[in-house]
């Protein structure tokens, strides 16, 4: 039997780390190992953590090193040929690794994620994703910022190896500018359509919670550098950081100039408007978010089932908007064309 090393990281879990760690403990398939990365609780999420016996279990401590690093942390000591990832505060349906390893081995794939149940705090069940196991649809949905959950995805180490990892230039996004990074490098997006985690999506959340725009903030900034590659032949992430550093200075005025962020942020005050009154009946805090959401961007009607970005178009505003204020920026692009 093929090793999986699952990898959780986690920070003031104490809520729901228990659950998660029955979980991976109750799988039907029983060779793994399982890596979690504390970094820098504050809470009892590291004594609830060491109250369990199972010689499967390996405990880093790094202190805070930040998400990226405490998963690449994991990564490195890992001994499986295949990486699981579940979040502290997700939980593994107890077929799921049997279901991945063996969709892997059978199809000769390095990668596979899958839908999920989406839970609110209390563990009830909100809905389902609904991603299908299509190639296209699901570049579709990277495109437009919505992916599949990080927490169901299956991988092979030798791949996030190749990649670099996850990049910790990134504060938010790590995990879909890890897809990025794997589309670069030539590798494919699969899919099972069958739900194989439970998903705890709320209002604290970090989905949610992102009050910065952090999220939409670095994952459109991998866009742009996707976009350069497929267009140009450059990953300017990895290979000229130099220019990396150049065009991320450029972008972030770009980005809260032109309130970019604002679309997205929109459409979850709409969507989370539509939640609490068709759901939870709650009139006073639908009218409310549905206020936020007009207040954000007027013509919101028009976010609700289309993507809030224009991949190429608003890419090719940007590179527009970078060329016209830098001179090195713009021979940069000069001489890129010149190479096509």
């Amino acid at each position: 039997m093929n090793l999986v090393s699952v990898i959780t990281t986690f920070k003031n879990s104490q809520e729901t780390i228990s659950d998660t760690i029955n979980s991976v403990l109750n799988q039907t398939y029983k060779n793994f190992e399982f890596i979690l990365v504390d970094d820098g609780s504050e809470d009892y999420s590291l004594k609830i953590l060491k109250s369990f016996d199972d010689k499967r279990i390996k405990i880093l401590e790094p202190g805070n090193i930040g998400r990226a690093n405490a998963l690449n942390e994991a990564i490195k000591i890992s001994k499986g040929e295949y990486i699981a990832i579940i979040d502290a505060d997700d939980i593994c349906i107890n077929n799921r690794l049997e279901k991945q390893i063996n969709f892997c081995l059978k199809n000769n794939k390095d990668f596979v994620a899958s839908n999920s149940i989406l839970l609110n705090f209390q563990g009830d069940i909100s809905g389902q994703t609904d991603f299908v196991a299509n190639k296209l649809f699901l570049r579709k949905k990277l495109l437009e910022m919505n992916p599949f959950a990080h927490s169901s995805i299956f991988i092979k180490k030798n791949v996030l190896n190749e990649i670099g990892r996850y990049d910790n230039f990134f504060k938010k996004s790590i995990d879909f500018n890890m897809y990025l990074q794997m589309i670069i490098a030539g590798y494919e997006l699969y899919f099972i359509e069958e739900p194989l985690i439970k998903l705890r999506v709320y209002e604290e959340s970090w989905g949610k919670s992102d009050n910065k725009y952090s999220q939409s903030f670095f994952g459109f900034f991998g866009l742009i550098n996707l976009y350069v590659y497929e267009n140009y032949g450059i990953n300017f992430m990895k290979e000229d950081l130099k220019k990396r550093d150049l065009l991320f200075k450029l972008y972030e005025k770009w980005f809260f100039k032109l309130k970019l962020y604002r679309k997205p942020e929109s459409k979850k005050y709409l969507r989370s408007s539509h939640e609490n009154f068709f759901k939870k009946g709650n009139i006073i805090q639908a009218t409310s978010l549905f206020v936020r959401a007009i207040i954000l961007y007027p013509f919101f009607w028009k976010l609700y089932k289309s993507s809030v970005f224009s991949y190429e178009f608003d890419v090719q505003k940007f590179i527009k908007y970078a060329r016209e204020r830098n001179q090195e920026i713009n021979l940069f692009f000069e001489k890129l064309n010149e190479n096509k």
